[in-house]
């Protein structure tokens, strides 16, 4: 990985092994919290702690947001059970009005460090 120095000069370092591994996101934002370090996670799960000045973005100049995707399968829309349709339909009306997904990455300049 590479970074570019105040110089202009590209800087390589390896990164570290990683000390913690977790399988749910919300624990890497606890993580960082416990002053573990650096964690590398959805800007979404830390958005209020960005905030609020508890975490702070760092490499943000090779900062890739990445995609935030969900996937619901179900049958074939032909086969489809109302109670699935009316579940889908939910989620989707849910996740749009929900704000902590929709940050605004342009403003994570703000966040850094």
């Amino acid at each position: 990985m590479g970074v570019l120095s105040p110089e202009g000069s590209l800087e390589s370092f390896e990164p570290a092994t990683a000390v913690l591994t977790v399988s749910a996101p919300e624990a890497l934002v606890q993580g960082a919290l416990a002053d573990m370090r650096i964690a590398q996670g959805g800007v979404h799960h830390a958005w209020e702690h960005l905030r609020s000045g508890a975490l702070k973005v760092v490499l943000y100049d090779i900062h890739h947001p990445g995609r935030y995707e969900m996937l619901l399968q179900y049958p074939h829309r032909t086969l489809m059970a109302p109670r699935v349709r009316v579940t889908a339909d939910y989620l989707l009306e849910v996740f749009e009005h929900d704000s902590s997904l929709h940050v605004p990455l342009a403003g994570l300049r703000t966040f850094a460090t």
